[in-house]
This record gives C-alpha cells, structure tokens and sequence, in this order.
C-alpha cells in the first residue's frame, strides 16, 4: 500500500494515465449521432484525395468557411472510427498536457497534474453528442487543444524567452488550423491583442505573436464574408422570427441563453469555480459586504442549479424565478409589460456581476486579474455572440465549451492563490468536493451518453 501511495506522491505521470484510462471507458460509448451519421452515410466522396481537393467547392455548398476543419473529419469517415477515438484520445492528453504546461509550476506538477485531471473531468464533454462525436470534438474540441499549443509563445513572451525561428513551423499551422473555427479565432484573438498591447508598453516585441493574431483576424474575416449567405438560409430555416429580433433583442438572447446554462441548470465547473473563489475572497477579506457578494453566484448554482426554483415554482402554481428563457430570451413582446418576466434575467444579471466583482477581489489590481478578467469575458463573449446568429439554438449546447475552457483557465489562476492559504485539514475538504463533484459529473455524462446507445433520449 505504501508503494502505491509512493508512486501516486511522485509520478506526474499517473494522471494522465489515469485520464487516459477514463477516456477510453467513455468512448467505449460512442455511436455515430446527427451530423456523424449525415456525412458518414451520404456526402463522402470516394477518396481522401477527392474530400482534399473538394474542400473549396464543400465550402461553397454547404456555406460553410471552414476549409480546414471539415475535410479532416470527413477524412476520418474513410477509416475505422477507433482510428478517430484513438486521436481523440491522444488531443485530450495534449490538452492536458499544454494546461499543466501553462497553469502549473515545475516544482509542483506531480500534485498539478491531479489538480488538472480533475479540472478535465468536470467538463462537460457529453455536449459533443449534440451533433455527433466526431464533427465535434474535431470542431471545438481539438481546434482548442491545438490553439493552446499555438500559444505557447505567449507565455515565452510574458517570462522573457525566446521563440526561435523554427518552432514558428509548428505554432502557424497550428493557430491556422485552429481558428478555422471562428469561436476559437475570437477568444484567442482577443487573448493575443491584451498581450501584443502589455507587450508594446514595456516596449518588446514578440514577431510571432503578430503573425498569429494576423491570422485570426484573417480568419474571422474570411467566416464573417461566408455567414453572411449562411445566415439569411439559416434564418429561414432555423428561426424565421430571427430578423425581427433588433440587436438589443439578439443581445439579450445571447447573454441569457449563456447564463441560464450555469444558474438554472447545474454545471460542476461552475459550481467549482464559484466554490473556489468565494474560498479566496472569505480568506482575503473580512468584510462580510465582499463575503456575501461572492456568495452569491454559488449559492446560484448550488441552489437554482439543482432545481429548487422549478419545485417552488410547482408548489406555488407561478413562473417568477425560472423557466422564463423562452425562444427569443427572457424579455420578449409577449412579456415585457409583466414586472414578473424581468425576476430571471435581473438574476442572472446579478449573478454575473457579483462574478465579476468577486474576481476583482480574489486577485486585486494584478497582471493575474487581467489575465482572469480577460479570459472570462472572452469566453462570455463567445457564447454571447451565438446570440447574434440565427443557430443559437439549433447550434446546441457544443458552443458552451470554449467558454467552459476559458472558465477552467480561471480556476487554475484562483488554486494558485488558495492552495497555499488553506491549512491541510481545509484543502482535503476542498480537494474533497472538488473530487467528488467530477466524479458526480463524469459518471452522468456516462450515463447519457449509454442512453442515446441504448436509443432513448439524450439529456
């Protein structure tokens, strides 16, 4: 037993075993689902080298921009889909990999790389069933791992090394690869633009974290001049209601959507990132105003999450603190003359701004503050932005997970500020939740994922 224990206390290793070990139980799941079954059964051509050289004519067709993103996952269709779930694998370990890289110090990355497995559990991956496993893990899944990887010069920059000239053969593929997704192009985009500034202050210049930010720029260009054709089709046929919605109208569906995921509907990230900064906020700060402001958004999710507002709303026969998220947001035509409609949305209002509050006060006027603020707003923004598109919701729940990402990155910037503030006894209890919360979450994602093999429905 004590060589166990041994191994576990000094291997960093381990996790990723671990992990890898878990994912492939959960992939022991998959089925083809919606898009998968669409491309697998009717739109392959007869060769790799046809779906290749095909891609510019797909992306006129099938309106869509993403010329790099597409032929991959239809060129897995041509192998035996283990092949796919083997790199699928594999990107999860890279991804683990590049968050130990960027979020855990050299001198602690066996203790880290658990603390990163758990992170990794509690996301929500079962969202990649939404259209089928393949067309999803390659679209948001890996277009994040390797964005991550194309930001390595990032962290070189912010420490003062160097990136030399033959590593850019790695990073521009891969950033080029990676904002073929627009999402993914924004949110990067956004963190290269407050670096390439801090960097310009202190007057240093990094080449290649201009070339990167070009390329995504370059990208979301080339997506915004494709969706427009995109956008009216899909209006048509996804929410013909949509133009009629104004941009205050769009805005609101998109931030309300994007809330409701996290305050009405459990989400153990979140519930986990508002546990662990309410903990950094009551351990700085004895002032019982700060305390209950970052009270509020886990109490949010522990309590609306679970589902108490829908049982309070049965007993009291009335709709006033949930359930009011309707097909154009929470304030519509319809409802807008009934104080009552506006209790949902001053919620999530509420919540989202004693989140960004508490956040301030967690790190203070620091570089690390504007690293978390920055990496929330942009993961927010991602989401929000659904709401400018006619597929907010035919897109699903898949375009939650960059932003959940982003929500990850937070979590690691906020354990380096606890863990070494919390006596033994307190980490365990923390560790402890945090433990049981992404077992919690993994085994309902196996569960629904088993329900759409079995052929009942997912969710």
């Amino acid at each position: 037993m004590s060589r166990i224990k041994k191994l576990l206390q000094e291997n960093a290793g381990i996790p990723y075993t671990l992990f890898a070990v878990l994912e492939v139980i959960m992939h022991s799941r998959f089925i083809l689902w919606l898009d998968d079954v669409v491309v697998k059964g009717e739109q392959l051509h007869a060769t790799i080298w046809q779906e290749i050289l095909a891609a510019p004519n797909e992306m006129h067709d099938t309106l869509s921009s993403r010329i790099f993103i597409n032929p991959t996952f239809r060129i897995l269709f041509h192998f035996d889909l283990k092949l796919w779930a083997a790199l699928d694998i594999l990107m999860g370990l890279l991804m683990m990999y590049m968050l130990s890289y960027f979020f855990v110090e050299k001198n602690n990355k066996v203790k880290g790389n658990w603390l990163v497995l758990l992170f990794m559990l509690l996301l929500p991956f079962r969202y990649a069933v939404d259209s089928g496993w393949v067309a999803t893990t390659v679209t948001y899944l890996w277009t994040t791992t390797l964005a991550l990887v194309a930001t390595v010069p990032v962290k070189k920059a912010i420490e003062g090394e160097t990136t030399h000239w033959y590593e850019w053969f790695l990073y521009i593929p891969c950033i080029l690869w990676a904002s073929d997704n627009e999402q993914v192009a924004v949110v990067f985009g956004f963190l290269f633009l407050i670096v390439i500034i801090d960097r310009i202050r202190e007057k240093k210049v990094t080449p290649i974290l201009y070339a990167e930010l070009l390329i995504m720029i370059a990208q979301v260009i080339v997506h915004a001049g494709n969706n427009e054709l995109r956008t009216r089709i899909e209006t048509e046929v996804r929410y013909p209601d949509f133009g009629r919605l104004s941009l205050i109208d769009k805005l609101e569906l998109g931030f309300s959507s994007t809330m409701y995921e996290y305050v009405f509907n459990f989400s153990g990230l979140f519930f986990v990132l508002t546990l662990v900064l309410a903990v950094v906020v009551w351990l700085n700060y004895k002032k019982w105003s700060y305390r209950v402001i970052t009270s509020v958004p886990v109490l949010a999710s522990s309590v609306l999450g679970f589902g108490v507002a829908e049982v309070l709303e049965g007993r009291l026969h009335t709709a006033v603190f949930a359930n009011r998220l309707l097909n154009s947001g929470t304030i519509t035509e319809g409802n807008y003359y009934r104080w009552q409609s506006y209790y949902a949305i001053v919620i999530l209002f509420v919540v989202s701004i004693c989140l960004v509050v508490s956040i301030y006060l967690a790190f203070g006027n620091t570089k690390a503050c504007g690293l978390a603020m920055t990496l929330m707003v942009a993961g927010l923004g991602s989401r929000v932005a659904m709401g400018l598109s006619p597929t907010v919701w035919f897109s699903g729940r898949r375009t939650f997970l960059l932003m959940y990402f982003c929500m990850m990155g937070v979590l690691f910037l906020l354990w380096r500020k606890v863990e070494d503030r919390l006596s033994p006894k307190q980490k365990k209890i923390l560790v402890g939740v945090i433990v049981c919360v992404a077992i919690v979450v993994y085994a309902f994602q196996f569960l629904m994922l088993d329900r759409v093999r079995r052929g009942l429905p997912f969710g």
